[in-house]
């Protein structure tokens, strides 16, 4: 806990109704042997005073900001104000940092930055069949030219076999004050005037609007996962030009490491059979895989209001808990009420963590752009495996085992004069989650989960069994 200039460290950390307990530690703690550490901001009139058996409680109104920080990588990975902070949302951050639910994901992306390798986030997250292999198009903020090439490593850090099928830089030079993304769909976006929404509100009408205003890395993870609702998300109103017919929204979120967990839980469910059924599902129609995505809340929905009817526009792909992530998806404006266009952004509650929203109403521009392939992709072990990165084609490059990974370099092309440079990493690929689970499989649960929404209310209900443990009476 922090207030101020004082540190103070906590042990056996509970909930009670709308306050946080735990026991003072005057040990020095063992950083090495955790994965995960939370950070509790307190507000200066907040009492930190240890009773006689040096327990102490605070409040949720004195607390200002909550993290959880993960050790290992040195990267905060989830975060959140006391703007909107219920029981639910402090529930989240405490059964992460005490049960350690970070599980699997998918590869890890460091860019060179002139000085070392640093952590930018993951490739083609959720794709974990063959029939929803998928292109990605990551951004690429911190990489930097050295000896004329820029350098980036992708590294397999859970247990799953990766499988990486193309791999290129996709250069951008452009106007100053102009961003550029790629949407899920390969087609190039300038970002040149994004406004904030005017107003922001989760799904029970609580306003958000302080957390997705800018990007500063405090997300909307969520409020209350108490009752029977299923799902969560965010509604934005955004003023409406005249004569706009189209708008592209712009997010920076992730995925929440308890959709990994109970994705993991859920795979445990198929026992012995497991095996048999993965390469059942190597055959699947990816129609079907993706239907279901959107059905259970995996995805990230969007839609518009036309008419005063929300209408279902597009989804964000899966993008992994790791690190926050720019995205970008085109918003058709046609039905739409003039002066405002209000968007529901909805997936699954507690599956989706947003930390900026803003929509552009500007004509994209022309940019200089370049594709950059390979110069040399070398493993772990010497060995240079760019042929099988080239060309979207059947070879891949393939990491089985933790710990395997490939410094991939590209020439750097030369920059136009006057122009500020963007650098996307576009990938294809999927990945396959390693498994081993025992036991009869319980069918009837198993084809339960073909059900619209049966996997969003079954991870509810688990988080909320696992979640009662944090509680205890006082």
């Amino acid at each position: 806990i922090f207030q101020g200039k004082k540190t103070l460290p906590l042990k056996d950390v509970w909930l009670y109704e709308d306050h946080i307990y735990g026991y003072y530690s005057s040990e020095k703690s063992n950083r090495r042997s955790r994965q995960f550490e939370g950070h509790i901001w307190v507000t200066d009139d907040a009492s930190l005073r240890p009773d006689i058996n040096g327990k102490i409680a605070v409040s949720l109104e004195n607390i200002k900001k909550i993290e959880v920080y993960d050790l290992r990588k040195g990267l905060t990975v989830l975060s959140t104000t006391g703007l909107i902070l219920g029981s639910g949302t402090v529930a989240v951050f405490l059964f992460t940092i005490l049960a350690g639910i970070y599980i699997f994901s998918c590869p890890s992306v460091y860019v060179y930055n002139g000085e070392e390798y640093v952590f930018t986030g993951e490739i083609y997250s959720g794709a974990t069949f063959p029939p929803v292999e998928r292109h990605d198009y990551l951004p690429l903020p911190g990489i930097s030219e050295a000896e004329g090439t820029y350098r980036l490593k992708i590294a397999n850090e859970d247990p799953e076999i990766d499988h990486t099928n193309l791999a290129e830089l996709m250069v951008f030079d452009h106007p100053e004050n102009t961003d550029v993304l790629v949407d899920k769909y390969g087609q190039v976006h300038t970002i040149k005037e994004p406004v904030a929404p005017e107003t922001a509100v989760n799904l029970d009408d609580i306003p958000v609007d302080e957390l997705v205003r800018s990007k500063d890395d405090t997300y909307y993870v969520g409020y209350d996962y108490s009752g029977d609702r299923i799902w969560d998300g965010v509604v934005l109103s955004f003023p409406r030009p005249d004569n706009a017919d189209t708008a592209k929204l712009i997010l920076r979120a992730k995925n929440s490491m308890w959709l990994d967990y109970a994705y993991s839980h859920f795979l445990d469910q198929f026992g012995e059979v497991y095996t048999v059924w993965y390469e059942e599902q190597k055959k699947a129609p990816a129609s079907e895989m993706e239907q279901w995505q959107r059905e259970q809340g995996i995805v990230l929905s969007v839609y518009v209001e036309r008419h005063g009817e929300w209408e279902y526009a597009d989804s964000f792909n899966v993008i992994g808990p790791k690190a926050g992530k720019d995205v970008v998806l085109p918003v058709d404006l046609t039905g739409v009420d003039a002066g405002r266009v209000r968007v529901k952004l909805e997936g699954g509650i507690l599956f989706w963590e947003i930390d900026y929203a803003a929509m552009d109403f500007t004509p994209d521009e022309p940019v200089v752009q370049k594709r950059v392939q390979l110069e040399s992709a070398v493993d772990q072990h010497g060995e240079d495996v760019a042929n099988r990165l080239l060309t979207d084609d059947g070879l891949y490059y393939d990491q089985p085992r933790i710990g395997d990974e490939a410094v991939l370099s590209f020439v750097v092309p030369l920059e136009a004069p006057g122009l500020e440079r963007t650098v996307i990493l576009h990938t294809k690929g999927y990945y396959e989650i390693i498994k081993d689970p025992s036991g009869k499989p319980d069918m009837a649960f198993l084809y339960s989960m073909e059900e619209p929404g049966a996997f969003t209310r079954y991870s509810k209900e688990y988080f909320q069994e696992l979640v009662s443990t944090l509680y205890k009476k006082e």
